[in-house]
């Protein structure tokens, strides 16, 4: 969607229609939208951050993930893939070790972390003694069919699908 030339456009029109805040939107982008064309994708985010829309950075550490990347975009959140938190509670120690990193490297950016697929507790006591307090995946709940989504966005946190 960030390709298409209507993208700004539309996102504006989106949230006048809909009266909603800028501030509770982000939009998700992953390495692919910067291959082609990277100084569209930036001059695109800026305008996107400009709107009061935060921006984050999907899946980082797979694929063609670059430092620079985070020199470049104008970004607020860093989400960490998952593939390194799955085996972060290792014997051998690689996969925290990378994490921790990532998270302080982050962090003196001045951006935000969400570790995605974060699945048990000893996970999330792990990522918390990083500094990453803000984690997704299946320990918070399960995706879930539209009517429960409804009761729980209504305030019913029984209808969170765990296990």
């Amino acid at each position: 969607q960030l390709k298409q030339n209507t993208f700004i456009y539309e996102l504006k029109q989106l949230i006048q229609e809909y009266e909603i805040n800028p501030a509770l939107i982000e939009v998700e982008i992953t390495e692919g939208v910067m291959i082609h064309n990277m100084e569209d994708a930036v001059e695109k985010l800026k305008e996107v951050q400009s709107m009061g829309v935060r921006v984050s950075l999907d899946d980082f550490g797979t694929g063609y993930s670059s430092l620079s990347y985070l020199q470049a975009l104008p970004l607020n959140t860093l989400k960490i893939d998952k593939s390194f938190i799955n085996d972060i509670c290792s014997v051998d120690g690689v996969q925290a070790n990378i994490t921790s990193s990532i998270i302080s490297m982050v962090a003196g950016l001045g951006l935000e972390t969400i570790a995605e697929g974060v699945e048990t507790e000893n996970q999330f006591e792990l990522l918390s003694k990083f500094n990453c307090n803000v984690i997704q995946g299946f320990l918070q709940g399960k995706p879930m069919p539209f009517d429960m989504c409804d009761k729980f966005l209504s305030g019913d946190k029984k209808s969170i699908l765990k296990n």
